[in-house]
């Protein structure tokens, strides 16, 4: 496990745990989730900063918000977001997806090169209210 960490902070990145909170950022590295594999990310946030590059080929799930003035390469991962999502820098679609579940309303800010432009500065999310069912 101390190799794994000392293997993380030479490779620019950052995990700071000030009280119980964690955050990750990225100082200008790249991060890349290997398919099968889980990034959980439960307290604190996570930053992707400018000249970082997270790319997801595996499950990346954030309880936390997510900020990326880096590059944010969705790749053939999944992305599970149940906070807020905020891309100022490039977002690179690949065959991935998102999911938005918080469960409360979520904010989705995009920007940068490659976002899609349909949303005028923001989009605000809720939760899915649950549907009916139809008598049987």
């Amino acid at each position: 496990m101390q190799k794994q960490y000392f293997a993380l902070v030479a490779s620019g990145l950052v995990l700071a745990c000030p009280a119980l909170a964690q955050d990750l950022t990225t100082a200008g590295a790249t991060l890349t989730v290997q398919p099968g594999a889980t990034l959980y990310v439960g307290t604190g946030g996570l930053s992707n900063q400018a000249g970082g590059t997270l790319t997801n080929q595996g499950t990346l799930r954030m309880d936390v918000p997510l900020t990326n003035p880096g590059t944010l390469d969705l790749n053939s991962g999944t992305l599970e977001v149940r906070s807020d999502l905020a891309n100022t820098g490039s977002l690179v679609p690949g065959t991935g997806s998102v999911t938005f579940s918080g469960m409360a309303n979520q904010l989705l800010t995009p920007a940068g090169p490659r976002s899609t432009r349909s949303w005028s500065t923001s989009l605000r999310l809720g939760p899915i209210p649950c549907c009916p069912t139809e008598p049987a």
